[in-house]
């Protein structure tokens, strides 16, 4: 999200408060090699609280799969992990992804999604 105008422009909308989850700066920092972007996200880490994916993120995490998997729409694992703190730390996950909108309504998800540009 963070290079990405159109993202950048849909984050200026938003009202906090930004939370990100580890998980997420897992997913910005794993195989990156360029030192820029590895400095753009410690600024990102340390402007937001970073909320960890202890026991109970993956407890709910494992059983919105569990359900997903039943309906025969997984998403994949991270994802769940990402919804669950979502979840929990009861404000709507910032996603491009649509697969999303697959959990079902009964845990109370909320996602604000976007479109990424051609």
């Amino acid at each position: 999200m963070a290079e990405e105008p159109i993202a950048l422009e849909f984050a200026a909308e938003l009202e906090g408060p930004f939370l990100i989850s580890a998980v997420s700066l897992y997913e910005l920092l794993a195989g990156e090699t360029d030192s820029g972007r590895i400095r753009r996200v410690q600024s990102l880490a340390g402007e937001f609280a970073v909320v960890a994916a202890g026991y109970e993120v993956c407890s709910l995490a494992a059983l919105i799969q569990t359900q997903l998997l039943a309906r025969g729409r997984p998403i994949p694992k991270f994802d769940s992990i990402l919804a669950a703190t979502a979840i929990l730390a009861e404000v709507p996950l910032v996603a491009r992804d649509r697969h999303f909108a697959w959990i079902p309504p009964e845990f109370g998800f909320r996602v604000r999604t976007y479109r990424m540009g051609n």
